[in-house]
């Protein structure tokens, strides 16, 4: 992905510095619609901020500041699609 189509592509999302011309967000601390955005992005089909709000309200990690954490947020997922729910 060249440098011009990345920022075309994340504009708007919370970045937390600038390396170079490439911006660079912080995937343990993203405001829920910055996840949104990225989840759609990296997945093919559209998440909507209101479909994480539902997966807190579930019990989804949040941070105290109240941002996401990729990481733990795909964790859980993984954890309740095993579930069978």
């Amino acid at each position: 992905m060249t440098s011009t189509r990345f920022r075309a592509e994340n504009t708007g999302i919370q970045q937390v510095s600038t390396m170079g011309d490439e911006p660079r967000i912080n995937p343990l601390a993203l405001p829920i619609p910055d996840a949104a955005k990225v989840l759609s992005k990296a997945g093919g089909r559209v998440i909507r901020a209101d479909q994480i709000e539902t997966d807190v309200a579930a019990g989804a990690p949040q941070n105290d500041d109240g941002t996401i954490n990729l990481i733990t947020y795909a964790a859980w997922l993984a954890r309740e699609r095993g579930r069978g729910d």
